[in-house]
């Protein structure tokens, strides 16, 4: 590139000083000092060139011009040996005519560029960027240095947490792990302690997830129902968002079977989502005793599970009724899946397990655990315990007519006990006259309830009133009201 850039210097500027063209060839600034020294050139040719020119015009003179002036052909005949040693071309226009663009320069020192070609984008990288600016390190020269600090701090928290987990047992955990084997060593204590930690975010808030039952309100048997489903349904639309329905039959379900369970909805939803919808299904309190959510269930394999065993209740006096079968894994002898709802108006499941459930009652299991036993494995439950009472009924009205011919058998006929004729009603089972007794009984308070309902709501926000100003003077004004 240097001889190319000297030949073109050479037969362009005839009579340019070596030095200008030296400079030419090493920078661009350079470049532009010798194009200007060029264009001056050109204006006013040096001797040497003017001699140049007239002895190549003038070459088909006489010899006797020549020999007149033959102490000025000594010097010409000087700038042809100089002429001809410099370059072999042709000779050119006189001008100045050199490429002054940076590119060439640039690609002399460049290097390569993008995918291993030469040219002006290796200049730009050579010189750290595009625009000249310092070449910033790409995304994974990045990651990499990071990570150059990361690992070490990783690998010197696990040793550090080994060393802490390891460490000798305190009062507290030597009694707790008392009569385990793991507490004897390093190694073990650092398992047993992982698995206390896992143990700890999988578990219920509380170990004790409800108070002990109010004896002036509490009822025989408990029952724990899902929200999500069974008793409510959420359906969204674009036209008019969220809407939640309740199942048809819910407020006679809750109603009439608060009078023998403590009801508690237990749902795997959050609280601050479900709140608000067991507090609109029972206003006033009257069915709904307690409320569990997501907080208060087990996270087990991926899953949340309901365990009965943090309730602090007599499980043999405890039935769930949920649409999952795994969200009671723990207890399954205590439970029954319920047919999901979807919506559908006509649905009368509930109708169905009123009257399986009415029957623990009436009956009086002592453990209504052997009384789900019955129906394991039966997909249809409320249908087959609908058959079974048929079945008893049947069996119990038929003792009752022979009971009847064997009064008659003693001449009794057919008076009734009280000796005022025939009797007037077909006899009943106990199981039909107990359930017709607490219909009558329900019906009855809700009567009373219609007519009196606001001045017992009346009365109630007085007593929370009176309550609460009696904790805020014992305790003093809270910060936070949840």
């Amino acid at each position: 590139m240097r001889t190319s850039i000297s030949r073109t210097v050479a037969s362009g500027a005839r009579g340019l000083p070596l030095s200008a063209v030296a400079t030419a060839s090493s920078s661009p600034r350079a470049l532009l000092v010798a194009r200007r020294a060029a264009s001056a050139a050109s204006r006013h040719p040096p001797p040497q060139a003017t001699r140049l020119a007239s002895s190549s015009s003038s070459s088909s003179a006489p010899k006797s011009e020549t020999a007149e002036s033959g102490s000025k052909a000594q010097p010409a005949a000087e700038a042809d040996a100089d002429a001809a040693e410099q370059d072999d071309a042709p000779l050119r226009p006189h001008s100045f005519n050199l490429d002054t663009t940076a590119a060439p320069l640039l690609r002399l020192g460049a290097g390569k560029g993008k995918h291993g070609k030469p040219g002006a984008e290796g200049a730009d990288r050579a010189n750290g960027g595009e625009d000249g600016a310092p070449k910033r390190p790409t995304a994974e020269q990045t990651g990499r240095g990071v990570l150059k600090f990361v690992w070490p701090a990783l690998v010197g928290l696990a040793g550090y947490g080994a060393y802490q987990f390891g460490l000798p047992l305190d009062d507290e955990e030597a009694i707790r792990h008392k009569d385990n084997p793991l507490a004897d060593s390093w190694l073990g204590r650092i398992r047993l302690r992982t698995f206390s930690i896992q143990s700890e975010l999988s578990s219920p808030v509380s170990d004790m997830l409800l108070p002990p039952q109010d004896p002036r309100i509490q009822r025989p048997y408990t029952l724990v129902v899902e929200l999500d489903d069974l008793l409510v349904h959420s359906d969204w639309d674009r036209q008019r968002g969220w809407r939640i329905a309740k199942r048809p039959g819910l407020d006679y379900f809750l109603g009439y079977l608060s009078t023998f369970f403590e009801i508690i909805v237990f749902t795997s939803s959050p609280q601050f989502g479900s709140e608000p919808i067991v507090q609109k299904l029972d206003q006033d309190g009257r069915y709904i005793f307690q409320r569990l959510y997501k907080e208060h269930c087990r996270f087990v394999e991926g899953e949340l599970v309901k365990d009965l065993s943090y309730l602090n209740r007599d499980l043999s006096k405890t039935i769930i009724l949920d649409t999952d079968k795994s969200r009671f894994r723990f207890q399954p002898e205590n439970g029954f899946v319920v047919k999901p709802w979807n919506g559908d108006p006509a649905d009368r499941e509930l109708f169905r397990w009123i009257q399986l459930l009415e029957s623990v009652f009436i009956w009086n299991f002592p453990d209504v655990r052997q009384f789900v036993k019955t129906y394991d494995g039966v997909e249809d439950v409320p249908a087959a315990h609908k058959a079974q009472l048929q079945a008893h009924r049947q069996s119990e009205l038929g003792q009752l007519e022979a009971a009847a011919k064997q009064r008659r058998r003693f001449g009794l006929g057919g008076a009734s006990i009280t000796g005022q004729g025939p009797r007037a009603r077909e006899p009943k089972t106990y199981y039909d006259a107990q359930s017709e007794l607490f219909h009558k009984m329900y019906i009855e308070d809700e009567a009373h309830w219609q007519q009196n309902k606001d001045g017992w709501r009346k009365q109630n926000e007085e007593l929370d009133a009176k309550r609460w100003e009696k904790f805020v003077a014992e305790n003093g004004q809270p910060t936070m009201i949840e």
